[in-house]
Parts: C-alpha cells; sequence; structure tokens
C-alpha cells in the first residue's frame, strides 16, 4: 500500500481465497475509511494472477537470445572480413618485415597478435561495459513494470571469453599462412 500524494495505490494485492466482501473492508479498513470511489477501480481475482506486462514480458522471453545470435554472427563475419582486409593492406610491411630477416613462423605470429589485439580490447573493456548497461536496462525495466528486477550475469558469459579468442585465432589463421607465404621480393618490386 503506497500513498502517492494523489490517493492509494495498489500495485498488486494477492490474498489466496479472498472473499471479495472481506478484501473491500479490509482495503477500506487499510485506507482509512476511504470508499471504493476514493480508491479506483480495482478488481478481486479467484487466485493470483501475473499483471499484463509481466506476462507480455514472458511471451518473449527468446527474442533477446535470438538477436544477440544474429547480432553474434554478423560480428564474426564482420570481423573475418576485417581481419583479411587488414593483413591484404599490411602486405608491404610484412613483405619487408620478412626481406629484413623475419621467418615465416614469425609472421605468422604477428598477424595473430594483430588479430587477437582488438579482441582483447573488445574483452576488457567492452564486456564490462555491455555488462553493466545490461544490468541497468534490466533494472529500469524492472522498476518500470513494478517487478523486483534482480539482474545477474549468466554462468555462460564466462565461456564467452575463451571462444572469443579461439574464434579470433581461428580467423586468423587463413591470413595469416598466406602472409607467410608472400613473396618478399615480388611484392617490394610491385610497391
Amino acid at each position: 500500500l503506497r500513498n502517492t500524494g494523489e490517493g492509494f495505490a495498489f500495485p498488486s494485492i494477492i490474498v489466496d481465497a479472498a472473499d471479495p466482501v472481506a478484501l473491500a473492508e479490509g482495503i477500506e479498513s487499510a485506507t482509512g475509511g476511504a470508499r471504493n470511489d476514493d480508491l479506483g477501480d480495482y478488481e478481486v481475482f479467484d487466485r493470483p494472477q501475473r499483471p499484463a506486462d509481466v506476462t507480455n514480458l514472458g511471451r518473449i522471453e527468446s527474442t533477446p537470445v535470438a538477436i544477440a545470435a544474429v547480432l553474434g554472427c554478423l560480428a564474426l563475419l564482420s570481423f573475418a572480413h576485417s581481419v583479411r582486409a587488414s593483413s591484404r593492406v599490411s602486405r608491404r610491411s610484412l613483405a619487408l618485415l620478412k626481406s629484413l630477416g623475419m621467418g615465416r613462423g614469425s609472421i605468422r605470429s604477428v598477424v595473430t597478435v594483430q588479430t587477437l589485439a582488438p579482441v582483447a580490447v573488445a574483452l576488457v573493456v567492452g564486456l564490462p561495459i555491455g555488462v553493466a548497461a545490461g544490468r541497468s536496462a534490466w533494472v529500469a525495466l524492472g522498476d518500470r513494470l513494478g517487478i523486483a528486477a534482480g539482474a545477474h550475469v549468466p554462468a555462460s558469459l564466462a565461456v564467452f571469453v575463451p571462444v572469443a579468442i579461439v574464434v579470433a585465432a581461428v580467423a586468423s589463421l587463413v591470413p595469416a599462412r598466406r602472409a607467410a607465404r608472400i613473396p618478399a621480393a615480388d611484392v617490394l618490386r610491385s610497391e
């Protein structure tokens, strides 16, 4: 029971096996004798029911997961494309390093490190910001719906970190192999 300044507000009242007359009398006594006209409309249900907003939220429960999966696939494709494009752009630099004595294994390592660096930044900076933003958005939604919104970080997020690193390393395999096979003399001559 809350006094909003304009009257009393009842977000929800759940009473097992409530007698409608007894419930109306209980509300009247809790509000200090206010009549039904002063309280506005309220309904008495035979059994507890969820508010419509909470029921609607439950219906779209799988939507955020589907959206996250689609966005994750798009991000993966974009990342693979950027790795391939950056290795093509840096062909001249890699050929120069190769002509200065860097071996094939070292060239592969350079491309792999160039691939893992943005992933490390995303995991160290982006992941905590994303968790904080998601938590605050969920709490705001819970406050708006009038429910207790205990936000928690799913345990599956701990699996995401090594998976992201492995995916980045796998995405760098083909560009690293191609960069290691670059004939340094041909690349430097064409530039």
